[in-house]
């Protein structure tokens, strides 16, 4: 079954309230879960900074980062034609 990304992107915003909604459980308990929530939300802003600007193969470092992203997604899920004006130059530098 050939499902990429594209096809369950509605689903991350059920994902975000779901977490949002434990996280903010947590924190009534706890306020040291305040810190820990932080912190994982720093984490993943730079890691997602730090792969500025090729977001469409953006990987978590859960998987390996965003240079492992191609051992895991295939087809669109990593290259929605990025390599197509060079694929045009070479084209029209050939003829």
């Amino acid at each position: 079954m050939n499902i990429g990304v594209r096809h369950i992107l509605p689903v991350y915003v059920f994902l975000t309230v779901l977490i949002a909604g434990a996280s903010w459980k947590l924190i009534e308990q706890n306020r040291r879960w305040a810190y820990v929530i932080a912190v994982l939300l720093l984490f993943q802003a730079v890691s997602t900074l730090r792969s500025y600007p090729a977001y469409l193969a953006y990987a978590n470092e859960l998987w390996g980062g965003p240079s492992q992203s191609y051992k895991l997604l295939s087809d669109s899920n990593t290259d929605w034609g990025q390599q197509l004006k060079e694929r045009s130059d070479s084209l029209t530098s050939a003829a």
